[in-house]
């Protein structure tokens, strides 16, 4: 063990090393965003294919995009299903996050742009998307996906429907755990929900069952066998009037039909390949917010995965066991539950268990 974990320690030193001595070549690091702006201008931003990687660089909004031809291509021709997702830890400095757009086909989940963002407002996100597609028409190519998956971000949300006012909106059950996970500790029940043989732990593991139930089910679910059990606590009854408010009602922010889904979609909602690639990317760099050269340089290598990606579109990829168990345990169930072997309550509680804030953490 100590020869393993000081032949790690040395690896680290040496890539440190490397680092120090590139910088020395490096362009003056910029001060402000601006200068980034500029510095990108003067820098080679190609791929190892030739291809100009900055497809954005507009200072009036502040936005710039890292993407390219074959990407576009790729992006407007092959993909039906488009995945958004945002990250701040290692975003360059001066920038306020990192958004990124991956493409699914056949379960392969490619990174095809990059978007540095001033902020996260709704109008910064209408810049982003105008920009985007200004890129694609110029190019002769049309961004027309037909389901965009995203996070549970209001201003995101408003965005693509002015944007894209055809496609469908789909939340994944990642994201949905991160959020009722993140109200459970505001509230003050993350020690509850832990002792999941305690009564309010395996209520609250119930909520995260509602996912895998159709849409039209939601509601009478919620509140004939959810409600019909929850004890008269009142940080219980607090999260239940959040789920119902936030979630439930027909006119809530975020309704249904944009998280529930019965498990015959299953993968895509699911598979959380964009968050899988953020812990990737985000493990490329020493320190956060690293400098504009650097985060360049990482984005380079990774576009020339995504060459060889891209040409091997057609091969179905693998599923990882815990996933594949995940699912068929799932699909049993919801067999069951349609046979009415279990009551839907039973069916709640079996898979809350399996997809829940902590199994998905």
């Amino acid at each position: 063990m100590e020869e393993s974990l000081l032949d790690r320690k040395d690896l680290k030193n040496v890539a440190m090393s490397l680092y120090r001595e590139r910088r020395k070549n490096m362009p003056r690091l910029p001060k402000c965003r601006a200068d980034i702006h500029e510095a990108l201008d003067a820098i080679d931003t190609t791929t190892n294919k030739s291809e100009n990687f900055t497809l954005v660089n507009d200072q009036e909004t502040g936005i710039i995009i890292f993407s390219c031809s074959v990407n576009l291509e790729c992006l407007c021709s092959e993909m039906e299903d488009i995945f958004i997702n945002g990250t701040f830890k290692y975003c360059p400095k001066f920038y306020y996050q990192l958004y990124s757009i991956h493409g699914c086909l056949n379960g392969n989940y490619i990174p095809l742009d990059f978007a540095l963002l001033p902020s996260k407002t709704e109008e910064c996100y209408l810049n982003m998307w105008n920009l985007l597609n200004a890129s694609c028409q110029h190019k002769n190519l049309v961004l027309s996906p037909k389901t965009i998956h995203i996070d549970f971000e209001q201003a995101m949300h408003n965005a693509v429907r002015v944007i894209f006012p055809n496609a469908d909106i789909s939340c994944c059950r990642f994201h949905l755990g991160q959020s009722w996970w993140r109200r459970i500790q505001t509230i003050g029940l993350s020690t509850e929900y832990k002792q999941r043989s305690s009564e309010v732990g395996k209520l609250l593991n119930q909520f995260f069952g509602l996912a895998f139930l159709s849409p039209e089910e939601i509601e009478d679910c919620f509140i004939e066998d959810i409600m019909a059990v929850t004890p008269q606590n009142e940080k219980c009854l607090k999260f239940a009037d959040y789920i119902l408010e936030n979630y439930v009602a027909a006119d809530s922010k975020f309704p249904p039909q944009i998280w529930a889904s019965p498990p015959d979609t299953e993968a895509k909602r699911t598979t959380n390949g964009p968050e899988s690639f953020h812990s990737h990317f985000n493990s490329q760099f020493y320190a956060c917010h690293p400098s504009i050269f650097i985060f360049m340089d990482v984005l380079q290598k990774i576009q020339k995965t995504t060459y060889i990606k891209i040409r091997s579109l057609s091969a179905i990829a693998p599923v990882r066991k815990n996933d594949r168990e995940r699912i068929e345990f799932v699909s049993e169930q919801f067999v069951k539950y349609g046979r009415e072997e279990i009551t839907r309550l039973d069916f709640i509680k079996s898979v809350g268990y399996k997809f829940s804030a902590l199994t998905n953490m």
